[in-house]
């Protein structure tokens, strides 16, 4: 006797809110498949003057789209590559388009998820964070890329001063710098657990192939059921 199993989907919605402090919005998120059927999900949250953030966002996400639908990729190692050399190529893209007066200072932070069968790789540049949710307790798996954390790891600030420090907001690594970036990746292997991917304004999560993203300050809203 044959037994038929139903296989599990993802139905993955995405939605951003400008919320109640900024007068623009500087996040941008977008999913997209490869050739392989991979689902890549990307997060960017910009920063720099009134126009150059959300274009920052915007540009890194959609130009890492197009580049991910072109590829066939699923082996972790070779998707892992790619995220790399993505990342590194958007920061000189980016960081050339922000010597124009008009986008100085523009940058972003950077989230990119990948998910193959019953995996889960990422990569991260700026103050987002990776984390493991398991059993109820919550793991980062990232360090942020800021001031305050530099301060925290000197042994200088408390995790407690950092949260109220003035310049808490200040990165040191983000896609659109003159330095050469050192992206994070992980990879994640079982789908019975949360993942968490937050920058300062999102969270990310995924269970059981349920990928749920919420607010953390009212600036993004996005739910994956």
């Amino acid at each position: 006797m044959l037994t038929q199993v139903r296989k599990k989907t993802m139905e993955i919605s995405l939605l951003t809110d400008i919320g109640q402090k900024r007068s623009n919005n500087q996040d941008f998120v977008n999913k997209f498949v490869n050739q392989a059927g991979v689902t890549l999900v990307v997060v960017a949250d910009g920063m720099g003057g009134h126009r150059a953030g959300n274009i920052a966002s915007e540009m890194s996400v959609t130009d890492l789209g197009r580049d991910w639908i072109n590829t066939d990729f699923r082996e972790l190692s070779q998707i892992r590559d790619w995220m790399i050399a993505a990342i590194d190529a958007e920061n000189r893209k980016i960081y050339e388009l922000g010597q124009n007066e008009e986008y100085k200072g523009m940058g972003t932070t950077i989230e990119v998820l990948a998910f193959v069968d019953n995996a889960v790789i990422f990569a991260h540049v700026g103050d987002s964070r990776i984390a493991l949710i398991r059993n109820g307790e919550y793991k980062q798996l990232t360090n942020d890329h800021s001031l305050v954390n530099a301060l925290i790891k000197a042994g200088q600030l408390t995790k407690e001063e950092a949260a109220v420090h003035p310049q808490r907001n200040i990165i040191t690594q983000s896609v659109g710098q003159a330095a050469p970036i050192e992206a994070i990746t992980n990879i994640i292997i079982n789908v019975n657990i949360c993942i968490s991917a937050t920058s300062i304004c999102l969270t990310v999560l995924l269970l059981s192939k349920q990928l749920s993203l919420f607010s953390l300050q009212d600036c993004c809203y996005l739910s994956c059921i």
